[in-house]
């Protein structure tokens, strides 16, 4: 199939490789204060992302990339030096048929537009390319990467990063080699020689794209197995460092001594002349060593001092939308290297399109406390509504929430309604199964209550449907482009399912009850503000009322509920399911927003991708 014939918007509303991608780019450049850096971060994504942006997201992707653990094909990274931050973007270019070949083709294109901009030049590149490009059967995981740094005056930098394993591991140590002597570098590979052995992994080579004495060359060593001790040995001689700095830095932000098995650290020597001195940044690959994301904003935030964590933590939340302790794979790495008296840190941030790693279940402490409270003993059900309490208010925070509260059509509440249809159906089975399988006579009761209170409810939102003129497609809602709702509507019937505890499966209900409340209000009020509320069913006030009357929230029962005790063996398995519900729900309300945000992107009137640039 020609690339042309899948340009465009995406299929049934859902999301482009560009709308996912600047969506979550503005809401990190909101969370960092740099909203009004927007225009220039669109023209940088477009420069990178041309050749597989408007190609719709999926499920999978199109050819997975090396650059993220789930295979997407680019990152976000946020620079900490001196004062406010600045971002980057790491990007792989793609193109059809998706192979080794039609990716460095797609990145020879990334160079030629890179061409015309001011202060880029290829020259070097151009002196080492032919080395680096993959051949036909070619054991490479990719031939070539771009980076691009949008920087805190407006201008724009960019850096190539090269496979020195593109002929396989075995020859990196040899092509590099050859590419330093290609470049007048070959000082680089000699003054390498005591960071080499038969250990370490010669993992990439960058150039800055740009000409004079400022231009860098960097390679990236990894270093399996060894320890912070070892790292710190690597560095202690190199300028801005000393004894135990690099130790400190590395425990603190792993939580170990190591040694670091699951990912090594990595070292990063950058050269500038003969005569100068290399500088060593380290990087670390933190999501392999802490239990969640909550432990790595905690960890680097340790070390990046109040002012400058302040800006990372309301970054990262903005662009999460999701609670940080249910996954590990969003705060990937982070780097550091002295600078003046200070430390450059670089916060490298997974956007998790196609997957979320599950948090790790260890016996260590967190680095410090947790915004889920100090409830680490759940002794009854009134401390699991406390939890919920606290997810929800974090749950509120979600931006399609936010724009709920807001002005809005009839076209964005039909693609919200469209994006819900197989949530709400498969419902109904979290609320039969949750009263099949629970056997305590209490807690079954309440389940019974529920599910009676809810049936027929799915009727009415197909009601609804109807009345706003959204058409009920049962081949739409069982066809690719709906899979990510039916697999949120699976892991709730999964949560419910695997439980091995009745108190397990009554706190999902619970928090499918809070994070429900945050969403009714907002939508029926929009509803009205815009003058679409008659003759609805399931998006009405009175399902609200009725929502907030049900038995688990009725006067009569709360205290007689929240005094039902948790047994210790089920206690963690209840805080993971309470957590675990809320994560389900906020992927819900990104689906949500991405169907919006699909209908505020017009489609370009030729392949290359609408620039919205000054």
């Amino acid at each position: 199939m020609r690339e042309s014939t899948l340009l465009g918007r995406s299929p049934a509303g859902s999301p482009t490789y560009r709308e996912f991608g600047l969506n979550k780019l503005d809401s990190l450049l909101e969370g960092l204060g740099l909203g009004g850096q927007s225009e220039k971060a669109t023209q940088l994504f477009d420069l990178l992302t041309e050749s597989f942006s408007f190609f719709p997201l999926g499920a999978a992707p199109l050819w997975p990339s090396d650059i993220t653990d789930d295979g997407t094909p680019f990152e976000f990274s946020v620079a900490f030096s001196g004062g406010e931050p600045s971002v980057r973007i790491l990007a792989e270019a793609q193109r059809p048929p998706f192979n080794h070949e039609s990716a460095w083709q797609a990145a020879l294109a990334v160079n030629e537009r890179l061409s015309t901009l001011p202060g880029v030049d290829l020259e070097r590149f151009a002196k080492i390319a032919a080395l680096f490009e993959p051949q036909v059967g070619t054991p490479a995981r990719f031939g070539l990467w771009h980076a691009g740094e949008l920087r805190r005056d407006g201008s724009l930098a960019f850096k190539a990063y090269l496979n020195p394993r593109v002929a396989g591991a075995d020859h990196a140590p040899a092509l590099v080699r050859e590419a330093l002597e290609c470049l007048d570098a070959g000082y680089v590979w000699r003054r390498m020689a005591g960071h080499l052995n038969a250990k370490t992994e010669v993992l990439y080579l960058a150039l800055d794209l740009l000409a004079g004495r400022d231009a860098r060359v960097k390679l990236y060593v990894a270093h399996p197995g060894a320890s912070s001790s070892d790292i710190d040995a690597l560095t202690t001689h190199a300028p801005g460092y000393a004894p135990g700095r690099a130790r400190t830095w590395v425990e603190a932000l792993t939580g170990t001594s190591g040694p670091f098995d699951a990912r090594p650290i990595m070292i990063c020597h950058a050269f500038r002349a003969a005569a100068q001195p290399a500088e060593l940044t380290i990087h670390v690959p933190t999501r392999c060593y802490v239990d969640h994301d909550a432990e790595a904003m905690q960890r680097t935030s340790s070390v990046l001092g109040a002012e400058r964590a302040a800006h990372f933590t309301s970054g990262v939340q903005a662009m999460a939308r999701r609670p940080l302790e249910t996954g590990r794979s969003m705060i990937s790495y982070v780097s550091l290297r002295p600078e003046g008296a200070g430390v450059r840190v670089t916060t490298y941030l997974a956007l998790e399109a196609f997957a979320i790693a599950a948090p790790r279940a260890t016996v260590r402490p967190p680095a410090g406390p947790s915004w889920l409270g100090d409830h680490g003993d759940l002794g009854d059900i009134g401390d699991v509504q406390a939890l919920i309490a606290e997810q929800r208010v974090e749950f509120a925070r979600h931006r399609f929430l936010s724009r709920l509260e807001g002005q809005g059509t009839l076209p964005q509440v039909q693609a919200i309604a469209r994006r819900l249809t197989f949530f709400v159906l498969a419902f109904q089975d979290v609320l039969r199964l949750t009263r099949v399988l629970s056997t305590d006579p209490q807690l079954k009761v309440i389940a019974e209550t529920h599910e009676a209170e809810d049936r027929g409810h799915e009727l009415w939102f197909l009601n609804d449907l109807q009345q706003l003129g959204v058409e009920r497609d049962l081949g739409w809602t069982f066809s690719k482009e709906h899979s990510a709702t039916r697999d949120i509507g699976y892991s709730l019937v999964s949560l419910v399912v695997t439980a091995k505890h009745d108190e397990t499966r009554l706190a999902v209900l619970l928090a499918l009850e809070g994070a429900g409340a945050e969403f009714f209000g907002r939508i029926v009020g929009l509803l009205e503000r815009i003058g679409q509320d008659a003759g609805l069913s399931y998006f009405a006030r009175s399902h609200q009322h009725v929502e907030e009357s049900h038995a688990v929230f009725d006067d009569r029962l709360p205290d007689k509920l929240s005094a039902h005790p948790i047994p210790s063996e089920a206690v963690g398995e209840v805080r993971r399911a309470v957590q675990q519900t809320f994560a389900v729900m906020s992927r819900l309300a990104d689906e949500a927003e991405d169907g919006v945000v699909a209908l505020s992107v017009a489609p370009p009137a030729s392949p290359a991708p609408e620039r919205r640039v000054g």
